[in-house]
């Protein structure tokens, strides 16, 4: 899914379905990463995909961040 987080692209979905701008995605890679975060897609064992945001913990101590995953 290399092009998913591509401002505009839309990936072929429902035929005739025309909602949207491609934006999305690209828009909440951008936040995370100025949070110091990231974003990253994969396609789902049951088809489609699955999104994968994180943001850092702030003011957490490392053992809690480490037990929030």
């Amino acid at each position: 899914l290399p092009r998913v987080f591509d401002p505009f692209f839309r990936g072929e979905g429902v035929p005739g379905l025309t909602v949207g701008f491609g934006l999305g995605l690209a828009l909440a890679r951008r936040v995370a990463e100025a949070h110091g975060g990231s974003a990253r897609a994969q396609n789902a064992a049951q088809g489609g995909a699955r999104i994968e945001l994180r943001l850092p913990l702030s003011g957490v101590r490392a053992a809690d961040a480490a037990r929030a995953g």
